[in-house]
């Protein structure tokens, strides 16, 4: 856990989805973690030890279908 100043950080997520058809769709999605200055948050889905003021990112794509 990350305490005291300069140790907020900013996420941001863009995503689209494509329908293909009434039950199945592609997805794609951007997101990116802004940590200031004394930071190192990270994406809670990996072992990556990211520098504190770090700025991990990433891509993510996938397709479902409904049954």
């Amino acid at each position: 856990m990350v305490k005291g100043p300069d140790s907020k950080a900013n996420q941001w997520e863009i995503s689209y989805t494509y329908p293909l058809s009434k039950r199945t769709s592609l997805w794609v999605g951007y997101n990116k973690i802004a940590n200031e200055a004394q930071a190192a948050y990270n994406f809670g889905v990996n072992n990556y030890t990211i520098a504190i003021g770090g700025r991990p990112q990433g891509l993510a794509f996938g397709a479902w279908h409904n049954f």
